[in-house]
């Protein structure tokens, strides 16, 4: 099965050398590591993934600036939205690997360190894109909170762009067995986990293994935070996980760090419609933030905090009647433009529209397979 490893930097990745050599390891052989840089990233990656191509059976490719530009010629509204010195570079990333054919796309941050014994990607693809039988998850309020599958120095936590009108509101969970399709598995952190700076500047938070549970899958209607970090995409999702672009100013301030989380609720809200399902859990890996920026990191999270609820709501009251992912999406994205026309910010909801526009254009034209309604399950 062929998985690509995906990242963006705008350091040196030394850490990928980790993921190599536990792919190799554990016999994962059909491995693309792909590596996104930006404007600062240093030019010294080009020669450790050349070095790295002949150390491992792998292909390494990286994306410098004039790789980009040049594979963004063939999508000129898509090359025009995404800014530099921004995490939505990912995005070339995400469509690069759908051209080329992917399984299965992992995207993690260059602070994701593996932990020893596990099987990084095993863990994240088993069973992903296989109706199976699942160990699912409900709640009465209709969220989930993560990182309660987790221990922590400090009680309840919860992820970065958990809506804060649900949080503190009780976490019961009720467990099933049942028959369901996972096409995206979000992996766990011990140490920094992904949380709000609002979290990080009250208590320095670490979390700890063991999991509660080795996995848990959402039932319909039941949500959490997705992000890019340790986070598996089978490729029947992957056409609709486009990284929402930042920088839109709002109240004296830029939206920023939304970007994966704005993503996820696109993404569950046509998972849901295609009967699919997310999965929480292992593998685990263990995060180091590279540096603190927390009073910025407030600053650029605050204006999507106040923003989040709004496109929930939004998703979540889609009545949706496509019969394919990318078919879905531009239909949310529709209903979003005219559900939202008459929010005081509905210029940037128009915004967001246009990018998911095109970027279903970008996907159709480099894998027009996406479409057909019954693609084939991964045996």
């Amino acid at each position: 099965m062929n998985t690509c490893i995906l990242t963006t930097t705008i350091s040196v990745p030394f850490l990928l050398r980790e993921y190599a050599v536990n792919a190799l390891a554990h016999g994962w052989y059909g491995v693309e590591f792909v590596i996104v840089g930006d404007q600062s990233t240093p030019g010294e990656v080009a020669g450790l993934c050349a070095a790295w191509q002949n150390e491992f059976p792998f292909q390494f490719t990286f994306f410098d600036v004039p790789r980009q530009e040049e594979y963004l010629s063939s999508h000129p509204r898509l090359a025009r939205l995404l800014p530099w010195n921004s995490h939505q570079r990912r995005n070339v990333g995400l469509l690069y690997a759908l051209e080329r054919g992917h399984d299965f796309i992992i995207t993690i941050d260059d602070h994701n360190h593996l932990i020893p014994g596990h099987d990084f990607s095993g863990e994240h693809i088993s069973g992903l894109g296989v109706s199976g039988s699942q160990r699912m998850v409900n709640a009465p309020t209709g969220w989930f909170n993560c990182i309660a599958m987790m221990e922590t120095n400090c009680g309840v936590v919860f992820p970065r762009g958990f809506p804060l009108s649900r949080r503190w509101r009780g976490n019961e969970w009720a467990l099933s067995e049942e028959i369901c399709r996972p096409v995206v598995n979000a992996g766990l952190w011990t140490g920094d986990p992904d949380i709000d700076a609002l979290t990080r500047i009250y208590f320095p938070v670490e979390t700890r293994l063991p999991l509660s549970h080795e996995s848990l899958t959402l039932a319909r209607g039941c949500w959490c935070p997705i992000n890019t970090q340790n986070t598996a995409l089978h490729r029947r999702a992957a056409p609709v996980a486009f990284m929402v672009v930042m920088g839109y100013e709002f109240s004296g301030l830029r939206i920023s760090h939304y970007c994966d989380i704005w993503m996820s609720w696109l993404l569950r809200t046509v998972v849901d419609h295609m009967g699919d399902a997310v999965r929480y859990g292992q593998p685990a890996v263990h995060q180091q933030r590279n540096e603190d920026h927390t009073f910025q990191d407030l600053r650029d999270e605050l204006p999507g905090m106040e923003l989040n609820e709004t496109l929930i709501a939004a998703c979540q009251s889609a009545e949706l009647t496509a019969v394919t992912y990318l078919d879905s999406y531009r239909q949310l994205a529709r209903h979003l433009e005219l559900s939202l026309a008459d929010h005081p910010r509905s210029s940037f909801f128009r915004y967001l529209t246009e990018q998911m526009d095109a970027w279903a254009e970008a996907v159709e034209l480099v894998c027009p397979a996406v479409q057909p309604a019954a693609l084939p399950e991964m045996v």
